[in-house]
């Protein structure tokens, strides 16, 4: 029984082609909604803002300054925190 069921399956499958499309595992990802975004503080803004003018004028390219943008403000909030929390 399990010779036929495998034959069965093997001459079935044989003449599949691109246009039998399966369902992909690979596809994209489902996205969910996040924790709500904190609002921007405009003073870590502008320090990210300065830092990323300073590494345009050093002639890195927009990946490097955006990351540097990311980072900086990223570091600055975070500092703010601590020292919110000192107090």
């Amino acid at each position: 029984m399990r010779v036929a069921l495998a034959l069965f399956l093997v001459l079935a499958l044989a003449g599949c082609d691109d246009a039998f499309d399966l369902p992909s595992f690979n596809g994209p990802a489902a996205t969910f909604p996040g924790p709500p975004a904190a609002p921007l503080d405009p003073r870590c803004q502008a320090v990210a803002a300065d830092r990323m003018a300073d590494v345009a004028l050093q002639g890195f390219d927009e990946d490097v300054q955006r990351e540097t943008y990311e980072r900086t403000y990223a570091d600055c909030v975070a500092w703010a925190a601590r020292r919110t929390n000192e107090d």
